[in-house]
């Protein structure tokens, strides 16, 4: 066995404490909808929160969500919108063999003019 033992330079840093944006609860939310896609055989699918596509492994959802929000948040002291979409993601445990895969709930967040 064998170590490596390298020199480590730090240095303290003081920081002010920053005051963290404040959002608010749920101004709007919406956890049911129909999403439909046409598929090669000329018919319609519906799915719920989705529009599906199909891989050669498995059912994709290339669009899905389990909810979409409404909030706002304050910064600097003006208030944006933020839309909140939580959503299903699939990811492997081994990519490169695309071996044990796994769902995992992903956020993304818009914020915009109120």
């Amino acid at each position: 066995m064998s170590f490596l033992a390298s020199p480590v330079f730090c240095q303290t840093v003081e920081r002010k404490s920053a005051t963290l944006p404040q959002i608010s609860e749920v101004k709007s939310s919406l956890t049911n909808a129909s999403g439909w896609v046409l598929t090669k055989d000329d018919q319609w699918v519906e799915g719920k929160n989705e529009i599906s596509a199909y891989s050669k492994n498995y059912k994709l959802t290339p669009d899905n969500f389990i909810s979409l929000e409404l909030r706002e948040v304050s910064v600097n002291g003006k208030t944006y919108s933020l839309l909140i979409k939580r959503m299903t993601r699939r990811a492997y445990k081994y990519p490169n063999l695309e071996l044990e895969p796994y769902n995992y709930v992903a956020l993304l967040w818009y914020v915009f003019d109120k």
